[in-house]
């Protein structure tokens, strides 16, 4: 592995790492797609590009990160986390994503209710279908 490499990845990782310090301390998570999109767009002190093309980093990178890094919180930093704890954050991130998904289409709704017309569709999906599958996923999780 080129020395070039290794600083690559090590700025992506602390860049990643940064953000989701950042979204622990201000409550405000960031997404890990919103990460992924902003990397391209980074730049230096000097204006240049702060990443190189091949250590831009994939969504699904930064969510297995942000797991990895809630993990390490929930054991107070200790030790690497094992695999259940990766697995038990990135469910509860993905949990996150969902609610914030709702909380959007929640605030697109209320900022154009004059638009609006039946059936209601958001982000090509109907209301009708969103709250028939919440209700389907609330009674999967909860055993009802």
């Amino acid at each position: 592995m080129s020395s070039h490499k290794q600083s690559g990845q090590n700025t992506s990782l602390q860049f990643v790492r940064n953000i989701f310090e950042e979204g622990r301390l201000t409550g405000r998570k960031a997404k890990p797609i919103e990460v992924a999109q902003r990397m391209p767009r980074m730049r230096d002190e000097n204006g240049g590009p702060m990443f190189a093309p091949k250590e831009w980093l994939q969504e699904s990178q930064i969510k297995s990160l942000f797991a990895k890094f809630s993990a390490q919180v929930r054991r107070g930093n200790r030790d690497e986390p094992t695999q259940p704890e990766i697995d038990e954050a990135a469910r509860d991130i993905d949990a996150d994503e969902e609610v914030m998904e709702i909380l959007e289409i929640r605030d697109e709704i209320r900022r154009e209710p004059e638009t609006l017309t039946h059936p209601i569709h958001v982000r090509n999906s109907s209301i009708h279908c969103l709250l028939i599958c919440n209700a389907i996923m609330q009674k999967n999780v909860t055993g009802e």
